[in-house]
């Protein structure tokens, strides 16, 4: 299949297919390690979707930590020996953390389906940001996408308009950011 059957076309939500990329567009900065250029990939991104996705994210978050911590705390409580109940615990702690990504992974496709969209991590499927994240030798991902410190604060710069904020006194990332908006088909603002 190729990509173009596989993936909407240019401005159109990666992740529905149906709605236009809006500021709720995800972002993806990349440094290059060559020189001090920066490459703001945008993934075309609908406000549903965006809903959607963030909506999914305390879940899958709460089920991720039960899947974890219930089978080490089961373990912990069981009349046992010191040494074996360490062992045990650890061993609990990373099967159940196990279990919950792949359960976190299956329920948020599931309920993407059904709400007509996909997950957000469906993003690693473009083929742009697969291309510049194997290019390990030109970019870099500084940081990459969501919570990143800067002067003492956390700041997001996970959509357009959160990377706009970021980046506010940087010039050639705002540009970069343009360009990415641009290429992507979405609106910069």
């Amino acid at each position: 299949m190729s990509d173009a059957a596989r993936f909407p076309p240019a401005g159109t939500c990666l992740f529905c297919g149906r709605r236009p990329g809006a500021t709720a567009s995800l972002t993806f900065p990349f440094w290059s390690n060559r020189s001090d250029e920066i490459r703001i990939l945008v993934v075309p991104r609908c406000g549903a979707c965006e809903s959607v996705h963030r909506g999914q994210q305390l879940a899958s978050l709460a089920i991720l930590g039960a899947c974890a911590f219930v089978p080490a705390l089961l373990v912990r409580l069981a009349p046992m020996s010191e040494g074996s109940r360490t062992a045990l615990t650890v061993v609990a702690f990373i099967a159940g953390a196990i279990a919950g990504v792949v359960l976190v992974a299956w329920r948020e496709r599931q309920r993407a389906a059904a709400l007509g969209t996909k997950p957000a991590h469906a993003v690693m499927e473009h083929p742009d940001y697969q291309a510049l994240n194997a290019d390990t030798e030109g970019w870099r991902q500084r940081s990459g996408p969501g919570m990143s410190t800067g002067d003492g604060i956390n700041r997001r710069r996970e959509t357009v308009a959160e990377c706009r904020r970021f980046f506010a006194n940087d010039a050639k990332a705002l540009a970069a950011l343009e360009q990415g908006c641009r290429d992507a088909g979405v609106p910069a603002a």
